[in-house]
């Protein structure tokens, strides 16, 4: 998503508003939430479960979808 983001800001459609899309400030609520889990993790409190979210396979569909 960043990749296509910094596409279409640099080179694609949205060229000529590239000033202003790469220099967006994040929510303040995204930038607390993001320090938050940082505090949370250098504390300790994250270090086995939440390394698990990236690191275990996750399956595309959910277990009880039926495809026929």
């Amino acid at each position: 998503m960043i990749r296509e983001y910094l596409y279409d800001a640099l080179v694609g459609e949205d060229k000529e508003y590239a000033e202003q899309l790469l220099q967006r400030k994040a929510p303040f609520k995204q930038i607390a939430t993001y320090y938050w889990y940082s505090v949370l993790y250098h504390l300790g409190v994250f270090r086995n479960e939440f390394h698990k979210l990236f690191k275990l396979p996750q399956a595309l569909v959910p277990q009880n979808y039926l495809h026929e």
